[in-house]
């Protein structure tokens, strides 16, 4: 959570919760905690579909 706010959620296509995720790692947040409901299988759908949008990044880092 940001200082003095809620939890945060981000709907949309994939390359538009990215957009978001970007506009708060702009912002300085370093950590996100990523979750899909109801069914386990969702949780499989940010891996295989988001997080390759942050390859660059994430290869930056390694």
């Amino acid at each position: 959570m940001i200082a003095g706010t809620g939890p945060l959620g981000f709907a949309g296509s994939y390359e538009t919760v990215a957009a978001g995720i970007r506009a708060h790692l702009d912002q300085g947040v370093t950590t996100f905690v990523l979750d899909a409901r109801p069914a386990v299988e969702e949780t499989y759908r940010p891996g295989e579909r988001l997080l390759p949008l942050f390859a660059k990044e994430i290869e930056r880092v390694h």
